[in-house]
């Protein structure tokens, strides 16, 4: 692809290569599901299961953050 369109080999690289990156955010922007309630590829117990795990995982999170936090902003 060399003198195609006025850009030399390695510069078409980087455009074939930017394409394909939009093309997949694309993709993704409109299939990727916000939530499990909402994704349609899910089964009942699949859609049971992943929301089961994710309320098992925030049990984990902190939750002082917001305390700590303001903390921070006092110390602005």
């Amino acid at each position: 692809m060399d003198g195609i369109g006025g850009l030399r080999g390695w510069q078409w690289i980087f455009c074939l290569e930017g394409i394909a990156i939009v093309l997949v955010a694309l993709f993704s922007f409109f299939y990727m599901q916000e939530y499990p309630e909402t994704a349609k590829f899910l089964t009942e117990p699949e859609r049971l299961f992943v929301i089961d795990v994710l309320k098992q995982d925030s049990n984990h999170l902190s939750s002082r953050f917001d305390t700590q936090f303001s903390i921070f902003v006092k110390s602005i």
